[in-house]
């Protein structure tokens, strides 16, 4: 409910807050304590009023949680039900310790370089959709909230049925890399659709622009919990700190969707945005091309690296 409400909610509530004026009462420059890099005041824009919303959203959400989410730390299982686990990995799992340590050490690098140019597409599709069609903060929360409204039905209808699926987390990752190299290719050839800034729906443009928006929903509902499985199953077997992997997993994702978009941001405004998206449909050919050998990996005929019951794609 929470990963819904902060995909479609989220943007439909930041285009609307945005739409809306700030008070007249409100001053037009904040003046800050003390100067940061010779700065004394800040001119507050349209986007100050939606800013501060997610503020106090987040103070509340952080009290919250450390008022309401105990500390889990040590918390230690009956040791027969914990026996009686580990016999039940070692039925399933076949992949030695080392093995599996190094297809982690893959999947990492995988997250991150999906996170990297994925987000750094998501960043500036409103800096696109800006240039090209002029759109409103309105027409960009219906288009946020599409996404993520379409994420959302591929995720509870379709995702969740395959992701069961012994071989579905890999099938699943493969196809939203690959579909989000299609998207970023649509968002390359926009530009030289769209010269004259048309805004009907009718126009070629558009329709491209809403199917590479659609191919992002499949890619948000897909991909990232897909890989987050992968690596769950890898720490599986004994051996392994699943907590200290899964950590270090999410942690390379995250500095991939951190560093994505300053550098997309860069490119799209000193090369323009075809080049910044023809790089990252490059980058996520390129992270599909490793996880294909990570699925290959997988399916030798030996049955060495795999798992019991998985499937050969």
């Amino acid at each position: 409910m929470r990963w819904w409400s902060q995909d479609t909610l989220g943007p439909s509530l930041g285009a609307y807050f945005a739409s809306r004026p700030l008070p007249i009462s409100t001053p037009s420059h904040l003046t800050l304590p003390f100067p940061i890099f010779g700065v004394h005041s800040i001119k507050l824009n349209s986007y100050a009023f939606p800013a501060l919303v997610t503020l106090v959203l987040l103070s509340i959400e952080t009290v919250f949680l450390w008022w309401k989410l105990p500390e889990t730390k040590g918390w230690i299982k009956d040791e027969e039900e914990e026996k009686g686990e580990s016999k039940e990995v070692e039925k399933v799992v076949v992949r030695t310790k080392e093995e599996r340590e190094r297809r982690l050490g893959e999947l990492k690098w995988v997250h991150f370089g999906f996170l990297f140019f994925f987000s750094g597409a998501e960043f500036t599709l409103t800096f696109l959709t800006y240039t090209l069609f002029d759109y409103t903060n309105a027409q960009n929360g219906r288009l946020l909230g599409f996404i993520g409204i379409l994420s959302a039905l591929l995720q509870g209808g379709y995702v969740r049925r395959l992701k069961s699926t012994p071989s579905g987390p890999l099938r699943l990752a493969i196809s939203g890399i690959y579909t989000c190299t299609i998207s970023l290719l649509l968002l390359t050839l926009l530009p030289h659709l769209n010269p004259l800034g048309i805004t009907s729906f009718s126009s070629s443009a558009t329709l491209t622009l809403y199917s590479a928006a659609a191919g992002l929903a499949f890619v948000s509902a897909t991909v990232v919990n897909s890989l987050n499985a992968l690596a769950s199953l890898e720490t599986d077997g004994g051996g392994i700190d699943k907590g200290s992997a899964l950590g270090k997993h999410r942690a390379s994702g995250q500095l991939g969707r951190a560093l994505g978009p300053l550098i997309a941001t860069a490119v799209y405004w000193i090369w323009g945005p075809s080049y910044c998206y023809a790089m990252g449909a490059a980058g996520s050919a390129l992270v599909a091309v490793k996880m294909g050998a990570l699925k290959r990996e997988g399916a030798v005929a030996s049955g060495k690296g795999k798992l019991k019951g998985e499937k050969e794609l």
